[in-house]
């Protein structure tokens, strides 16, 4: 009788214990993927077209609150904890090379091609970007994003990933200190989460209301003024 034959079918499949242990992937949401492309396609048109702010950007932003705590809490919910350090891991590789590979042709670009005069104003605005406070720096110099003549960084599209960085590395601070608090209180944690993301929504949104009534031009570099959106993708991740 060949080894074949007499092999065990079940002994090159994973054990039913490991089966169990191994993480579900998420399901794919193509309603999401829908709505990435046409957050794209929309800045794209708005951009080139009409020279205006269309609103995508905010739709990557809801989106980036929307995966980023669907995340976490699949995760708290599994009793893995929040796996921050892979989380971590996962975004300096996917955010980190492209971004500074970017950063460092523009530089090339810069001392090969603008005025001497101008390398001061466009490396610091480099460097402001590849550090992740693109946004506070376009902010502090009262930058207008809708106007063309100005003196525009050459990294000024930067800003929202300087938001988005931030948001990432303040995120998963918030969510695991209110899981913590709400299971030392003994609290239901997701509903805890829900309302304290209510909160922030509701707290950020004020802010943005007020500040763009006073200072249009920062406000729409402010991450205190932006996180209202992630906050929206965060109470959206907990009602799917």
């Amino acid at each position: 009788m060949s080894a074949t034959s007499t092999a065990d079918p079940a002994a090159d499949e994973p054990a039913a214990s490991e089966r169990a242990a191994a993480p579900a992937r998420p399901p794919r949401l193509r309603e999401i993927d829908g709505l990435r492309g046409l957050a794209i396609a929309v800045i794209a048109v708005y951009h080139i077209w009409f020279d205006r702010v269309s609103g995508g950007v905010d739709i990557f932003l809801l989106m980036s609150g929307f995966f980023i705590t669907a995340g976490f809490l699949r995760s708290a919910d599994a009793g893995r904890g929040l796996g921050y350090l892979p989380y971590a891991a996962r975004i300096v590789r996917r955010i980190f090379p492209p971004a500074l590979v970017v950063a460092a042709g523009t530089v090339l670009m810069v001392l090969l091609w603008l005025p001497r005069a101008t390398w001061g104003q466009q490396l610091g605005d480099i460097a402001a970007s590849a550090l992740y406070y693109g946004n506070w720096n376009l902010a502090a110099h009262s930058v207008d994003y809708l106007s063309s003549n100005n003196g525009a960084s050459i990294v000024q599209h930067y800003w929202s990933l300087g938001v988005q960085t931030q948001f990432y590395v303040l995120w998963p601070v918030l969510v695991g200190l209110v899981l913590w608090a709400a299971r030392r209180a003994g609290l239901p944690p997701m509903r805890t989460v829900a309302a304290v993301l209510a909160a922030v929504l509701a707290a950020s949104f004020a802010f943005a209301l007020w500040e763009t009534a006073e200072n249009q031009a920062y406000a729409y570099f402010d991450t205190r003024a932006r996180i209202w959106q992630f906050a929206a993708g965060g109470l959206l991740a907990l009602t799917l």
